[in-house]
């Protein structure tokens, strides 16, 4: 389904480097609210260095609006595998 299946060992790891970060700013803003919430404790959660996560993320917003970089190979496996007649939603 995903193209994760076709990717290096490098990709992946990047791919789980950014989803760990971004499940940690997840959590901890679940539990202290945004504006409690710092890129320090972040990477720290995360497991990362604050340098590596600005690597990935160029600030604390696009940590939480930035989209899923397989969010397109999911929609594009569902859009495959949808019969035409029945209704999309």
């Amino acid at each position: 389904m995903a193209d994760t299946e076709h990717q290096g060992l490098r990709e992946r790891k990047k791919l789980q480097t950014w989803r760990n970060i971004r499940a940690a700013a997840f959590r901890l803003i679940e539990e202290r609210g945004y504006d409690a919430v710092s890129v320090e404790d972040i990477a720290a959660a995360a497991e990362v260095s604050r340098s590596t996560m600005f690597n990935y993320f160029p600030s604390k917003e696009a940590i939480v609006l930035d989209p899923d970089p397989e969010a397109p190979s999911v929609w594009r496996a569902l859009l495959r595998d949808h019969r035409d007649d029945e209704p999309l939603w």
